[in-house]
């Protein structure tokens, strides 16, 4: 299992996806030859196309914060920001648990869901407990290939789950109707 995973969110202008491709391949082109990169994969929200996650693996901390530290020092990152007008919203992760998931293979899915929840404080724990229940549980569902969770390395309380997808059908037969959170269902965009 990966060491440390970044969960990016950004928004790129309705219908302009293909003028951002550039920015959509150069980050994973700037970290490929970091020592610790595992791997990088880009998602677009079914609900809202406008929407995109970056799900990029490392091998461990030390590894992300050398890669981030590069592309800060190279000017990379800024120059980014200044081109393309787009600021992730970046989430470091530790890696909790998972079944069959890997990042370096989360591209041979059609889909992805994504939970993120911030938790009371001291409820992180009960809630991952809860998530690895419902995982477990959902194992058996058709079209389900792998399920990961991780914590915030900065909340302690903030816990995400990741189940990936043969279909979107399959994904969201596994949605209950009255959920009291967001869960949002991506299709693999690169």
């Amino acid at each position: 299992m990966s060491g440390a995973v970044t969960i990016s969110r950004f928004s790129i202008p309705a219908g302009k996806e293909r003028e951002y491709e550039e920015m959509l391949r150069s980050f994973g082109d700037e970290v490929a030859d970091d020592m610790g990169f595992e791997s990088t994969s880009v998602w677009q929200d079914l609900n809202k196309p406008d929407e995109f996650l970056r799900l990029t693996s490392f091998k461990d901390f030390d590894s992300l914060f050398k890669s981030y530290d590069h592309m800060v020092e190279s000017g990379f990152l800024e120059g980014a920001v200044l081109k393309w007008g787009v600021a992730p919203d970046v989430r470091r992760q530790i890696p909790i648990w998972s079944h069959h998931f890997d990042f370096a293979k989360v591209h041979e899915s059609e889909v992805l869901s994504l939970s993120v929840r911030a938790m009371e404080p001291g409820q992180g724990d009960s809630w991952i407990d809860k998530m690895r229940y419902n995982f477990t549980e959902m194992q058996i569902l058709p079209g389900m290939h792998g399920c990961w969770i991780g914590r915030s390395d900065e909340v302690d309380d903030e816990i995400s789950g990741i189940a990936t997808w043969a279909t979107e059908e399959a994904c969201r037969a596994s949605i209950p109707p009255h959920i009291h959170y967001p869960i949002h269902v991506y299709w693999r965009y690169r």
